[in-house]
């Protein structure tokens, strides 16, 4: 038997035949593997370039760890950068794509765009520049949850010391309650859920800037004034266009609206520059680098995607009504935006994350009228003192005039007019 040089002991998997690297190829559990895998061998990189690129991507896309969200939106960034996407106008691309495909993944009726698949006609090129953006997209992904992570760890939320506390009374904002300091637990890395929601928004801006790169060097077809207002529009106007948001989703939050405005407000903010170079350009040298293990999904994480987030929702359903559970009493978190929480990263935490810092109940708790409000405090604990100054005086403009009363047996609260 003919021993194995150097290079071949070190390196067996060079040594393998074609059709076993293939099949081992078709089983990589999501793109940043593929990539690392195309980057390492020179073997498997011959194997994807010789006529396999197309039914290996399609098999890694379909392996269960990515979002049918993400695989839309990088089945239409390869007709992009083919110069073959079938849409000519930017209302038809939302209405197709940024709202319709995305969101039902079915194409409009009459029309044979359907973007679920790969074109079989797709390059091996055009496909490994997408493995390289999404190399760049995780390293956006990390960054920008390490980011969050370090403002949301930083927070030192207090809880009421009765937790039977209401407001009542004129200008009921001004009682401040005693309060206590709540022991915050950590609870590790970002779950898998906490992850997809970053990095299914980093794909949704990436593909506007498709979009736009594809317009400059006059890929894209259509009215001139499309094309402008293409280059003047931010991504959260090109995914949401008012009177058709309006018309689809009605009062209920977009499940991503708040994740798309949280990614932009630390792009805008905090690596604008950075960030937009590296989704606008080719990095050979970018690579994902970890502390902990990717994390892995369980199978209600995948319907917890298709809803906002733990605090997105709680944010809408009892903080923005500016009324406590059952519009009892005056909520202490009236007329505040999620601006604050936004930038705290409250649109991507989960349950577990915002009970351990005692922003929400444990799920075993019992809902009631003093628990939401005991904890709308908690919520307002964390924010900035000019951010409750700003509260205090948009309360006074709106309620100076108004007493705030509860009455002794159902403790409904009522509101009265001061003359």
């Amino acid at each position: 038997m003919t021993e194995p040089t150097t290079s071949e002991s070190h390196n067996g998997f060079e040594c393998l035949a074609p059709e076993v690297v293939l099949i081992i190829t078709t089983q990589l559990p999501d793109l940043i593997s593929l990539d690392s895998l195309l980057r390492a061998s020179p073997n498997t990189f011959r194997i994807f370039n010789n006529g396999n690129a197309v039914k290996i991507t399609e098999s890694v896309l379909s392996a269960g760890f990515t979002h049918p969200h993400i695989r839309v939106i990088i089945c239409v960034m390869a007709l992009i950068r083919s110069s073959t996407l079938p849409i000519s106008t930017l209302d038809s691309f939302r209405k197709q794509v940024t709202l319709e495909a995305m969101d039902n993944r079915t194409s409009t009726p009459g029309s044979s765009f359907s973007p679920t698949h790969l074109s079989q006609n797709t390059t091996p090129a055009v496909l490994r520049s997408i493995l390289a953006t999404t190399r760049r997209i995780a390293c956006l992904t990390l960054d920008c949850l390490e980011h969050y992570l370090a403002r949301f760890r930083s927070l030192r939320p207090q809880h009421l010391v009765d937790r039977e506390f209401q407001w009542h009374g004129i200008q009921p904002w001004e009682v401040k309650p005693p309060r206590r300091s709540y022991q915050t637990q950590e609870v590790g890395p970002p779950s898998w859920v906490e992850e997809q929601r970053v990095f299914r928004a980093l794909w949704r801006i990436q593909i506007i800037c498709d979009l736009k790169k594809a317009a400059s060097y006059s890929m894209l077809s259509g009215p001139a004034e499309d094309i402008e207002r293409l280059n003047s529009a931010e991504p959260i106007e090109l995914f949401y266009q008012e009177a058709l948001y309006a018309l689809l989703y009605r009062d209920e939050p977009h499940p991503e609206f708040e994740e798309i405005r949280s990614v932009m407000h630390y792009m805008g903010e905090v690596q604008r520059e950075n960030t937009m170079r590296q989704l606008d350009r080719t990095s050979r040298f970018l690579e994902v680098q970890r502390g902990m293990p990717c994390p892995v999904p369980v199978e209600s994480d995948w319907v917890e995607l298709e809803i906002p987030s733990q605090g997105v929702r709680h944010y809408d359903s009892y903080v923005n009504p500016g009324m406590d559970f059952f519009g009892h009493g005056f909520s202490p978190l009236r007329n505040i935006s999620f601006g604050p929480f936004r930038s705290l990263g409250f649109a991507f935490w989960d349950l577990q994350r915002l009970t351990a810092y005692g922003l929400l109940p444990p799920l075993e708790e019992a809902w009631d009228q003093f628990q939401t409000t005991f904890y709308l405090f908690a919520w307002q604990s964390v924010l900035s003192a000019d951010e409750l100054a700003e509260q205090d005086r948009q309360n006074m403009a709106q309620f100076g005039g108004i007493r705030w009363q509860m009455s002794a047996g159902a403790q409904a609260g009522t509101e009265e007019e001061i003359l």
